[in-house]
């Protein structure tokens, strides 16, 4: 990544240097990507910014709407869901008029996810739907498999487990066929959080490990922050103190201040509770040398159960 963002950088330069305002608005919406996937949300908002004017000045609409449609995903990242419509729906308007499909088809599942965050499922649905349509018809495999996630996920609490894992089932033998990794980190995520919805959560712990194994934390934090989050919630419903705070610490050595609190603050309170104090001793003692392996062995012991058939 640093490499990466070094060639950027020396792209927008020379490109600054020679007056070449397209090439300058192309390097600063890569680095903008870039940035973002390394979770910079503020520098990859001030370098899409600053790209999106000079797009309208050269009159690159797809620059345009490809800008817009990426300053939205970063607001519905962070949470501002009126702000993140607005601006996806402007990037669609555009994609449609220059006839992007995959513009079109990548904005509209956007726009379901917005709709899902709102509770607004049978709208959610309807753009996941219109999307993998147009997916479908301009043969891209990794936004269908995205589209079925969204599809899967925006389901009525009335549908039925099947139904919904037949989805993620979908869109998995696409990923995988593909090769998309990323996708599989995502899938198995969404998996597992909607698994904890139905009040599986050793399922849930199953499919957030299969995310977990998809990618290094470091190809995607992000990514890695999320699933990880998702293993420590299914983890507690589980009431299991090892794997809890095993995912708490690994967090932490990410440098997730919240979760280091969360360490600090089970194993006090384990030791405030606990019959048997030298537990809480080996605990300790195994996070300090790998706190990878105990959860490993939790996990390890729970994907047994499953295929044992000692746990729904």
């Amino acid at each position: 990544f640093s490499e990466s963002s070094k060639c950027f950088n020396e792209a927008l330069s020379i490109y600054r240097r020679i007056e070449d305002r397209l090439g300058e608005a192309n390097s600063l919406r890569g680095l903008g990507r870039l940035q973002q996937r390394l979770t910079k949300l503020d520098a990859a908002r001030d370098s899409y910014q600053k790209a999106l004017p000079i797009y309208v000045e050269v009159a690159d609409r797809l620059g345009e709407a490809n800008t817009l449609k990426a300053l939205g995903d970063l607001e519905a990242r962070e949470k501002n869901a009126e702000e993140a419509y607005a601006l996806l729906k402007e990037a669609l308007v555009i994609f449609r008029e220059i006839e992007a499909r995959l513009g079109e088809a990548s904005t509209l599942n956007a726009l379901g996810d917005l709709e899902r965050g709102k509770s607004r499922l049978r709208e959610a649905r309807a753009y996941h739907q219109d999307a993998l349509g147009i997916f479908r018809d301009i043969g891209d495999p990794h936004g269908e498999g995205n589209a079925l996630i969204g599809l899967a996920n925006s389901q009525p609490t009335g549908a039925t487990l099947d139904y919904v894992t037949d989805l993620y089932g979908q869109a998995e033998v696409i990923f995988v066929r593909v090769g998309a990794r990323l996708g599989l980190r995502g899938l198995h995520g969404n998996h597992g959080r909607f698994l904890l919805e139905r009040d599986e959560p050793k399922l849930a712990i199953r499919a957030f490990d299969e995310s977990l194994r998809a990618l290094p934390a470091q190809s995607d934090p992000h990514g890695f922050r999320l699933s990880m989050w998702g293993m420590r919630q299914a983890m507690s419903d589980i009431k299991s103190l090892a794997g809890n705070t095993a995912a708490c610490q690994l967090l932490a050595d990410f440098g997730d201040v919240n979760a280091q609190r969360n360490v600090t603050g089970m194993l006090d309170e384990a030791r405030s509770v606990s019959d048997n104090p030298s537990t809480i001793d080996e605990l300790e003692k195994a996070l300090d040398r790998d706190a990878h392996k105990v959860l490993e062995a939790v996990v390890k012991h729970i994907r047994n159960e499953i295929e044992d058939g000692t746990s729904e």
